[in-house]
């Protein structure tokens, strides 16, 4: 199947380590995908400080990592949220996004991602606002493709709970007449959709979306509630119905590294192999899983994944973590990781 899932590192809380994604990077192609994004909403140079722009320490190892992805054949991209200009912008915010744009350019992305995600909405005028945001960077960007991750990125009503009111026909307006190799960013009916159907897709296009590229969150665990949890039965969807509605399917992952690989490895094999959709299911995971991993983790991965933290006491998470510590495996570490607490609610997910 030529269609190929990717990775977005679009996440909350801690940051992959540049060697870690370098890993990701070696790994990716043997696994069967095609497409890294880098728009970790840690980074502020690339969200709230975007007018700044990244630092050099950071420009030179994502120009590293570029170049890494161009020895393995793999689209690069990255992620630009220009904060503050769904409300309006001046002829100042302009030169100041062009300039963004052109810093951007220097790293040579194929891909280029202008996300409105986790932003005030609420105003009529919003999708003409952020339309001509589009526009300034489509002018200006020398990327191949673009996407657009809209305020209202999913139909979930949590997002107008939390953003305001999502506009009339904001979609249609936002999308209207956009070149083909645009895209719209999507999660699906919910902000976290465990699967995906046909008709969500047709939700979209009934609304003049012709091109829509997946945000996959189905395995995501950056949130209040989702962090206690590891979600490791993640992929439920079959790739034939993804690549059939959609230009691409980008992952964002599980924030440990470790274990974001071993799932990743599990939807990487069903889409090379998609007459067997049970391995995509946890017994795919753990069939993965080196056997003293895969031991533990037939005992305990009901727990880790439906009960969670909150339901352990102290005592028993110290027990678990040190179990798994001891294997010596890096997924395993991940999860004693996991367990002692490391990978807790970052309170800026959805507030940043």
């Amino acid at each position: 199947m030529s269609f190929q899932p990717g990775v977005i590192e679009g996440f909350y809380g801690p940051t992959w380590s540049w060697a870690q994604r370098r890993a990701l990077l070696d790994w990716m192609p043997g696994a069967g995908f095609g497409s890294y994004v880098y728009a970790p909403k840690a980074d502020a140079g690339l969200r709230r400080t975007w007018r700044q722009g990244l630092d050099a320490a950071t420009t030179a190892e994502l120009w590293q990592l570029r170049l890494q992805a161009r020895r393995h054949g793999l689209e690069f991209g990255l992620g630009l949220s220009p904060w503050g200009l769904q409300q309006g912008m001046t002829a100042a915010d302009a030169r100041a996004l062009r300039a963004a744009v052109d810093r951007l350019n220097r790293l040579e992305p194929d891909l280029l991602c202008i996300l409105f995600d986790d932003m005030p909405g609420g105003q009529r005028e919003l999708a003409a606002r952020q339309r001509a945001v589009v526009e300034e960077v489509l002018a200006r960007s020398q990327a191949t493709r673009h996407a657009i991750c809209p305020t209202y990125y999913s139909r979930d009503p949590v997002l107008e709970e939390l953003f305001g009111p999502r506009p009339p026909g904001y979609l249609e307006a936002l999308t209207d007449g956009l070149p083909a190799a645009t895209a719209l960013l999507w999660t699906g009916r919910k902000v976290v959709s465990e699967r995906y159907e046909a008709e969500d897709f047709h939700w979209l296009a009934e609304r003049g979306v012709r091109s829509v590229l997946l945000w996959d969150n189905s395995a995501v665990n950056d949130g209040r509630r989702t962090s206690g949890f590891l979600p490791l039965t993640a992929w439920r969807t079959p790739p034939s119905l993804i690549a059939e509605h959609c230009t691409g399917h980008l992952v964002n992952p599980v924030n440990q590294p470790a274990l974001a690989r071993q799932l990743l490895s599990v939807l990487g094999a069903w889409y090379r192999h998609p007459e067997r959709p049970v391995e995509a299911g946890r017994d795919g995971l753990l069939a993965s899983c080196a056997p003293a991993l895969a031991e533990l983790l037939s005992q305990d991965a009901e727990c880790f994944e439906h009960q969670g933290l909150e339901r352990l006491t102290a005592a028993r998470r110290q027990q678990l973590a040190a179990r798994y510590a001891a294997i010596g495996d890096p997924v395993a570490e991940d999860i004693a990781a996991w367990l002692r607490g490391e990978y807790a609610f970052d309170p800026n997910c959805l507030n940043d």
